[in-house]
Formats: C-alpha cells, sequence, structure tokens
C-alpha cells in the first residue's frame, strides 16, 4: 500500500506518522529531507515504525517557516515526552532540515495547527 502525503480516513485503523518540514526548503528538498527523516524514525524506533507500516501507512507532511521553528517545536515534544527523529543535513552545514513523530494525542495537539507541505497556493 503506498503512502499519501495529504490525511486519508481509511477503514483500517491504526497509526499515522507525522513528518514536518521547512518551508523556507524547495520542494524537492522538502521530499527528500522528508523521505531521510521517517527512514531515520524507523530506524531509531523499529516497533513503531513496523506497526505504522503494517497497519496503516497514513504519513502527514507538515510545514514550519524555517529551521528555528522546526527547533522550536522539536523542543515542546522532548518537554511533551514525544517520541520523534530529527534529520540534519551535513551538506548543509547540519541544518535541521526535519522531524518525524509517532500519533499520540499529544502528536495532535504539537501538530494539529500546522499546514499540509505544498498546499494549493502555498508558498
Amino acid at each position: 500500500m503506498p503512502f499519501s502525503i495529504l490525511p486519508v480516513t481509511c477503514k483500517i485503523t491504526g497509526m499515522r506518522l507525522y513528518v514536518v518540514t521547512r518551508r523556507d526548503l524547495s520542494p524537492g528538498t522538502q521530499a527528500v529531507q522528508s523521505c531521510r527523516v521517517l527512514w531515520q524514525f524507523s530506524y531509531e524506533h523499529p516497533d513503531v515504525g513496523h506497526s505504522w507500516f503494517v497497519e496503516n501507512n497514513t504519513l502527514d507532511i507538515c510545514t514550519v517557516a524555517d529551521e528555528s521553528e522546526l527547533t522550536r517545536l522539536l523542543k515542546m515534544a522532548h518537554t511533551k515526552k514525544i517520541r520523534c527523529a530529527t534529520f540534519s543535513d551535513a551538506t548543509c552545514g547540519n541544518a535541521l532540515m526535519a522531524l518525524a513523530f509517532e500519533e499520540t494525542t499529544k502528536t495532535r495537539k504539537l501538530l494539529g495547527r500546522l499546514p499540509l507541505t505544498q498546499r494549493p497556493g502555498q508558498k
């Protein structure tokens, strides 16, 4: 089953994963960094990654304005004890490029108002 970058109501019950990237990156770079952090999350949290892949495969990819907002979001996630993974790119001075989160009630509250990547009209 392929994954979706838009929220989808599935008949299969199961979890979704959330990826957050930066709007100040090109669409292609956002896509690449999203893939990288998803793999990083699956590596760091294999139980969650496996359950996600087998049960549902739903993926929401959201954005924040820039690296400072991504860093702020990461700190909030750590404070709330939400499991997440980070991806920093060595070719870009180890800048923080993307985050991935497990689905929990706390995660939905933290990320619920973020815009999805590349909505029509988004710049």
